[in-house]
């Protein structure tokens, strides 16, 4: 990895763990019932764009990496924060202060793979451009 390359990655993953921890708090936030009810009550739109966040600047943080996955390539920061979203989910049918919701788990997971694929293809758009102006 190029000096330049290591010092813009340091860049995403400092700003992929600041977003974490906002993620974090907000989680503790929900479980302590101290957010506004008109926050939890129609959050899917918060579900879309918050995991959509977190998926994105995870995918930028590991260096845009994949894994292998029964011989299907996956990029690791989307599929983490899916495991992690999804484990979250789960997790509260066992709290009385949350509760399961499968449209909650459905925005969070087209959040992460539609911000995913956006930047992807925003990279890719990029990546030409620059070939073209060599």
């Amino acid at each position: 990895m190029k000096a330049q390359d290591a010092t813009q990655n340091r860049g995403w993953i400092i700003g992929f763990w600041l977003y974490f921890l906002l993620l974090v708090l907000i989680s503790v936030g929900a479980y302590l019932q101290a957010l506004p009810e008109n926050l939890t009550q129609q959050d899917k739109l918060g579900h879309f764009i918050l995991l959509g966040l977190a998926g994105f600047l995870g995918h930028q943080a590991l260096g845009r990496r994949s894994i292998s996955v029964l011989r299907v390539m996956l990029p690791l920061g989307p599929s983490l924060a899916t495991v992690f979203s999804t484990l979250d989910e789960f997790l509260q049918l066992l709290s009385t202060t949350r509760s399961f919701d499968l449209v909650d788990l459905w925005s969070n997971w087209i959040g992460i793979w539609l911000f995913y694929a956006v930047a992807e293809t925003a990279q890719q758009i990029l990546k030409k451009r620059r070939s073209q102006h060599k």
